[in-house]
């Protein structure tokens, strides 16, 4: 911001913060003395002020700064003295571009004591404004602190430039507390938080090398701003976590189902490679729907590799037939196992082939039996009522897995990919 642009913010914050206008500096030094309920301003003091003010009107704005100062000199000044005072010397400074002494000005006023709170209160949020835009990041920590500590801990304008104040001093653990803060803040009071906040905020998790936090970061981010690129950011990052756990080629499908789910597929190898791990993990229902969404799309079938897709769609055709035939079958033996494990794989098949009410009672009566890992159980109930459309089902599905597991990781995924699904614009962020 240029010094010209940055002494109008000053000036026109003030009056709003104050209620101080040009106006007050116009009449007669016994005008000024009625001002503030009988407090007074002496003819020593008032007068330099007011033809300070004259000569400002005819824009000689050195002229007026100069003859304010000659207030100043005057000794044994009382509060409200220095209050219009250092009130006037901000404006003047402003106006002559001197923007360290205009903000040091509008400090000595404040620091009078008489202005109301809320006057003062915003004065101290000016003030911090006007150092962050002289990019004197010390001062504006060192002001929002106390405020935050003495005025209002709440306040989010003031922890969200204290954070970015930190956050530019390279100070990042301090920048993630004080926006974390903000957006805790502003949900306590039924309001979203700000995209701008949560982008710090992601930066700031950057800069600390915490996957963790920046993943957190940008599924809050997705919720209020689904945009292609954050999504994609997000299911790479699950992906690093979910695979950190468990590398298997069944972890590695499940990322790619979230992606088909989220429209995120697009490219030849990605589906490609989706269908041929759903072919190895016993789901040709799966392969089958995927690959026909390929070629639907032209994806698929177009391309150098023509002929292995259409082989590949083949395959999944085939497969898909003979299994959908058994479906009965493998249900009923599947009844006969001593663990639920493979009825949830049954109800998995089952919701391959869209057949979801019957995929949730099959998974559900598998829960019941006893599974070995109820966490992948509740993950597959909980994706079967996600593409049936059943949100709350599917949130109750999802809570019943424990934190910090990989399915929590993709738990998160799916339910975004219902409430937020990606929104495919030409200006999604880099």
């Amino acid at each position: 911001m240029s010094n010209k642009r940055t002494a109008a913010v000053i000036a026109m914050s003030f009056a709003m913060a104050t209620g101080i206008t040009s106006a007050a500096f116009i009449t007669a030094p016994a005008a000024i003395a009625a001002e503030a309920k009988g407090k007074t301003v002496r003819p020593p003091v008032g007068k330099p002020l007011v033809d300070a003010q004259a000569l400002a009107k005819a824009n000689k704005n050195k002229e007026a700064l100069d003859k304010a100062l000659e207030a100043e000199k005057v000794s044994n000044r009382t509060p409200y003295e220095n209050f219009m005072l250092y009130s006037t010397l901000s404006s003047l400074y402003a106006r002559n571009n001197d923007m360290p002494n205009a903000i040091k000005s509008l400090e000595q006023a404040q620091a009078t004591g008489e202005m109301s709170k809320e006057q003062s209160d915003q004065t101290i949020k000016t003030i911090a404004n006007s150092y962050y835009q002289l990019k004197n990041w010390p001062k504006v920590i060192d002001i929002g602190n106390k405020y935050l500590k003495e005025v209002n801990a709440n306040d989010t304008d003031m922890l969200v430039i204290v954070a970015q104040a930190q956050y530019l001093q390279n100070n990042f653990k301090p920048a993630v507390d004080g926006i974390k803060q903000a957006i805790n803040t502003a949900r306590s009071q039924g309001k979203p938080p700000q995209s701008a906040w949560l982008q710090l905020l992601m930066s700031a998790y950057s800069k600390l090398g915490d996957d963790a936090g920046i993943q957190s970061a940008l599924e809050d981010l997705i919720a209020i701003d689904p945009q292609e690129q954050y999504w994609k950011n997000l299911v790479a990052y699950a992906q690093k976590s979910v695979q950190s756990q468990n590398s298997s080629t069944k972890a590695t499908l499940d990322i790619f189902a979230v992606k088909f789910q989220a429209g995120l597929l697009s490219n030849p190898q990605d589906y490609s490679e989706m269908a041929q791990l759903a072919l190895q993990d016993g789901l040709p229902g799966l392969a089958k729907t995927v690959v026909a969404k390929g070629m639907s799309s032209g994806v698929l079938g177009t391309g150098a590799q023509k002929e292995r897709e259409q082989r590949l769609q083949t395959m999944a055709n085939q497969q898909a037939d003979q299994d959908q035939k058994s479906l009965a079958q493998g249900e009923a033996e599947a009844r006969k196992a001593k663990s639920g494990d493979p009825l949830v794989k049954t109800g998995e098949a089952y919701w391959s082939y869209g057949q979801n009410d019957k995929a949730a009672q099959v998974i559900q009566d598998a829960i019941a039996k006893g599974v070995t890992n109820k966490d992948d159980a509740q993950l597959r109930l909980g994706i079967v009522y996600v593409s049936a459309g059943k949100k709350g089902d599917a949130q109750t599905a999802f809570k019943a897995i424990a934190p910090g597991t990989p399915q929590a990781t993709l738990a998160k995924l799916w339910l975004l990919t219902m409430t937020s699904p990606p929104k495919k614009t030409a200006s999604a962020a880099p």
